[in-house]
């Protein structure tokens, strides 16, 4: 009887610690999770600074791009099978 109580409180013990780790690991993740969306919130704000209309048209004055007239697209031909029967 007395060994069961003893078998039990370690592995009380050893569960505890357990979950104690998992909630240390836990808050790890989502302190690296807010940094991320923070880096990504960072990312979109410089992604629409570039592709902004006011910044691309300075770019256009500047001659840093070419606004192309009439642009020619690349398109796709579809291919019909053709069965001999």
């Amino acid at each position: 009887m007395m060994l069961a109580v003893v078998v039990f409180s370690v592995w009380a013990v050893f569960l505890y610690n357990q979950l104690v780790g998992f909630r240390h690991d836990i808050g790890r993740i989502e302190k690296l999770v807010g940094q991320k969306e923070v880096e990504n919130a960072e990312l979109k704000n410089s992604l629409y600074a570039l592709i902004d209309s006011g910044q691309s048209e300075k770019l256009v004055n500047n001659g840093e791009l070419v606004l192309e007239r009439n642009p020619q697209y690349v398109k796709q031909q579809e291919q019909i099978a053709s069965t001999n029967n």
